[in-house]
Protein backbone atom coordinates (compact mmCIF):
# COMPACT_ATOMS: atom_id res chain seq x y z
CA UNK A 1 0.00 0.00 0.00
CA UNK A 2 1.37 3.45 -0.88
CA UNK A 3 2.75 5.79 1.98
CA UNK A 4 -0.23 8.44 1.42
CA UNK A 5 -2.58 6.12 1.86
CA UNK A 6 -1.65 4.45 4.93
CA UNK A 7 -1.46 7.85 6.30
CA UNK A 8 -4.85 8.74 5.24
CA UNK A 9 -6.00 5.72 6.55
CA UNK A 10 -4.26 6.36 9.96
CA UNK A 11 -5.68 10.22 10.38
CA UNK A 12 -8.98 8.77 9.25
CA UNK A 13 -9.15 6.07 12.26
CA UNK A 14 -7.92 8.88 14.43
CA UNK A 15 -10.55 11.51 13.40
CA UNK A 16 -13.17 8.40 13.97
CA UNK A 17 -11.83 7.78 17.56
CA UNK A 18 -11.76 11.08 18.19
CA UNK A 19 -15.62 11.25 17.07
CA UNK A 20 -16.48 8.06 19.11
CA UNK A 21 -14.64 9.39 22.17
CA UNK A 22 -16.90 12.68 22.45
CA UNK A 23 -20.06 11.12 22.82
CA UNK A 24 -21.97 7.96 22.31
CA UNK A 25 -22.00 5.95 19.47
CA UNK A 26 -23.57 7.14 16.25
CA UNK A 27 -26.72 5.08 15.02
CA UNK A 28 -26.01 6.17 11.61
CA UNK A 29 -23.04 7.32 9.80
CA UNK A 30 -23.23 8.56 5.84
CA UNK A 31 -20.53 9.03 3.43
CA UNK A 32 -20.98 11.86 0.75
CA UNK A 33 -19.50 10.56 -2.81
CA UNK A 34 -18.52 13.96 -3.84
CA UNK A 35 -15.86 15.20 -5.96
CA UNK A 36 -14.79 11.69 -8.16
CA UNK A 37 -15.71 13.36 -11.43
CA UNK A 38 -13.18 15.95 -10.38
CA UNK A 39 -10.76 13.74 -9.57
CA UNK A 40 -11.05 12.18 -12.15
CA UNK A 41 -10.66 15.04 -14.34
CA UNK A 42 -7.27 16.29 -12.70
CA UNK A 43 -5.57 13.08 -13.48
CA UNK A 44 -6.59 13.08 -17.10
CA UNK A 45 -8.91 9.70 -16.53
CA UNK A 46 -12.20 9.03 -17.47
CA UNK A 47 -15.17 9.64 -15.13
CA UNK A 48 -16.09 6.01 -14.77
CA UNK A 49 -12.14 5.84 -13.27
CA UNK A 50 -12.56 8.48 -11.37
CA UNK A 51 -15.84 6.78 -9.60
CA UNK A 52 -14.48 3.51 -9.57
CA UNK A 53 -11.28 4.87 -7.48
CA UNK A 54 -14.47 6.68 -5.27
CA UNK A 55 -15.91 3.36 -4.46
CA UNK A 56 -12.48 1.40 -3.86
CA UNK A 57 -11.83 3.99 -1.41
CA UNK A 58 -15.06 3.97 0.51
CA UNK A 59 -14.48 0.19 0.07
CA UNK A 60 -11.33 0.90 1.85
CA UNK A 61 -12.52 2.95 4.80
CA UNK A 62 -15.96 0.00 5.16
CA UNK A 63 -13.20 -2.28 5.76
CA UNK A 64 -10.79 -0.31 8.25
CA UNK A 65 -14.24 0.80 10.38
CA UNK A 66 -15.52 -2.16 10.85
CA UNK A 67 -12.10 -4.51 10.61
CA UNK A 68 -12.09 -7.15 13.78
CA UNK A 69 -15.98 -5.91 14.35
CA UNK A 70 -18.73 -9.05 13.94
CA UNK A 71 -21.72 -7.84 12.07
CA UNK A 72 -24.54 -9.54 9.86
CA UNK A 73 -25.09 -8.34 6.33
CA UNK A 74 -27.95 -6.60 7.48
CA UNK A 75 -26.47 -4.09 9.79
CA UNK A 76 -23.79 -2.81 7.17
CA UNK A 77 -24.96 -3.61 4.16
CA UNK A 78 -22.41 -3.02 1.44
CA UNK A 79 -24.02 -1.05 -1.55
CA UNK A 80 -24.38 -3.42 -4.88
CA UNK A 81 -21.60 -0.97 -6.94
CA UNK A 82 -19.28 -1.94 -4.46
CA UNK A 83 -19.64 -5.22 -4.39
CA UNK A 84 -19.29 -5.36 -8.55
CA UNK A 85 -16.19 -2.99 -8.67
CA UNK A 86 -14.61 -5.62 -6.09
CA UNK A 87 -15.86 -8.69 -8.61
CA UNK A 88 -17.76 -10.51 -5.60
CA UNK A 89 -21.21 -9.78 -7.27
CA UNK A 90 -23.44 -12.35 -9.39
CA UNK A 91 -23.61 -11.51 -13.08
CA UNK A 92 -25.92 -8.44 -13.27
Amino acid sequence: MLVSTVKAMDRVNRILLDILSAGPVPKHVAFVMDGNRRYARIRKWSVQDGHREGFLALKRVRLSVFDGISLSPNEVPMPRCLKYVSGSASSA
